[in-house]
């Protein structure tokens, strides 16, 4: 797939599904597209994460729903593809553990499986862009 830089003002991410959208760095990012909907063309928010947890409201009129999802497993993926429809992916899912006894094999299934997993997604489901 072709890559192209999207001229400024110009955003329409339409549906937008955040995988790892309950942590950190993904509730943030989740906010400030809720609040900046209409600068960036959002129609929804989807937060797709192993710890979802309710519904919450969005900013600009949207609303932001939260689903759970483990991205490593890729009938759980395909199934919330479907249910969606995204037309913008952010993957921020991750198992992050720095310590020595940590589960590399879990890590591997969400950071490396994961990510390929819901982008082979994005890709069948016609999505637009995926990060």
């Amino acid at each position: 797939a072709k890559v192209t830089a999207m001229p400024q003002g110009s955003a329409d991410l339409g549906t937008v599904l955040v995988a790892g959208g309950a942590g950190w760095v993904g509730s943030v990012l989740v906010d400030a597209l809720g609040l900046r909907a209409a600068e960036l063309g959002v129609a929804r928010v989807v937060v797709a994460d192993v710890r979802a947890r309710h519904q919450r409201p969005g900013g600009a009129g949207i609303a932001i729903e939260e689903i759970s999802l483990d991205v490593s497993d890729p009938e759980a993926v395909e199934a919330a593809f479907l249910r969606t429809r995204p037309d913008t992916v952010l993957n921020l899912a991750a198992v992050i553990d720095v310590r020595p006894e940590a589960d590399s094999v879990r890590m591997e299934a969400v950071n490396a499986v994961g990510t390929g997993t819901l982008l082979d997604a994005a890709t069948r489901h016609g999505a637009r862009g995926f990060v």
